[in-house]
């Protein structure tokens, strides 16, 4: 198991950018979450649960402030909130311009259909 955290901390600051989200899927009742809690370590963290209006007020602000200054940001359950995401690809993250360090990390589960 250590050596999937390492491989994903590796992958996560050595190969993608600051440009490029990272999507972890996991089956129900799972939180892949946990890999990114794991390979955090002394880099600050924002972490916001998706699913109402609040919710996505408070992630807009966190990735404008985040891409400013290199941190991470973590929205879960992004598979509640389709067209939201829809919105914020279109409207905010092809226009980003942000700090090397910046990282999206967006969790979702797989619904079998």
């Amino acid at each position: 198991m250590i050596n999937a955290f390492q491989d994903l901390l590796s992958v996560v600051t050595n190969e993608l950018t600051c440009q490029v989200p990272i999507l972890l899927c996991s089956a129900p009742g799972f939180d892949a979450t946990i890999y990114v809690d794991r390979i955090v370590k002394d880099r600050k963290l924002t972490s916001i649960a998706l699913g109402s209006a609040e919710g996505f007020l408070l992630a807009e602000k966190a990735i404008a402030s985040a891409s400013k200054t290199g941190t991470w940001v973590l929205l879960k359950n992004v598979h509640l909130s389709p067209s939201w995401l829809q919105s914020l690809e279109k409207t905010k993250l092809h226009n980003l311009q942000a700090h090397p360090d910046f990282r999206l990390f967006m969790s979702m589960e797989i619904i079998p259909q």
